[in-house]
């Protein structure tokens, strides 16, 4: 080992520029692969005879596309009542708007009688969040999806609504600025605002993260 060292000091002082390539060649193959390899993610995760896999597939099964997860898209406001007519009508209006976009499964309207029932509007009728059901999985959920979605929320930004996108719709935004937003309620963060507890029951049926961070919201 000694001497394989010694020769290998001896060719890189006789040689220094072609050990230098060598290295230079060797460390454009790895961030090479890196780059290639390293990209290619899954958000997909599958284990076989676990509780949780049999529950993913059932869903998959009886419910699709329950398996996906739900995607909260949410609104405020600091002042008055979202059942305020000019509120109203915005969020109907962007409801019906993301129905019609691709890979929209469902959405449930927060003002209609089973979102409120459902737990969909905060008791001073400020913040509400419509769940999204995608028909693609998060590893297939595109930027370009994501953002249609949001956009399709234009009526509610429109009549001064804050709006928030969370689930994987959100985390999916998260890799560029995403301000879903037109002049945002100064200290108002609807994540905090929305998730700081856990949910009701019947909002944790909608599809309602837990928190925060599980909600992947995105301003």
């Amino acid at each position: 080992m000694a001497r394989l060292l010694h020769r290998l000091g001896m060719l890189a002082a006789r040689k220094p520029l072609v050990v230098i390539g060598a290295w230079v060649v060797m460390l454009v193959i790895v961030f090479g692969a890196v780059a290639k390899i390293g990209s290619l993610t899954s958000n997909d995760l599958s284990l076989p005879g676990t509780g949780s896999q049999e529950a993913k597939d059932l869903l998959e099964e009886k419910f699709p596309p329950q398996q996906n997860g739900a995607n909260p898209i949410v609104f405020d406001i600091s002042s008055g009542k979202l059942t305020d007519q000019q509120y109203q009508k915005a969020i109907n209006d962007s409801v019906k708007a993301i129905k019609k976009q691709p890979h929209v499964y469902s959405v449930t309207n927060p003002l209609s009688s089973g979102g409120q029932t459902a737990g969909l509007l905060s008791k001073d009728k400020q913040t509400a969040f419509a769940p999204v059901l995608m028909d693609v999985a998060s590893s297939d959920l595109t930027e370009d999806i994501a953002q249609n979605v949001v956009d399709a929320a234009g009526p509610a930004k429109q009549a001064g609504i804050d709006v928030q996108a969370g689930g994987n719709i959100g985390t999916t935004l998260s890799t560029e600025e995403s301000e879903t937003s037109g002049d945002r309620h100064p200290g108002r963060d609807l994540c905090a605002l929305l998730f700081h507890a856990d949910p009701p029951a019947d909002q944790a049926r909608q599809g309602a993260p837990r928190h925060g961070r599980e909600a992947g919201c995105r301003r």
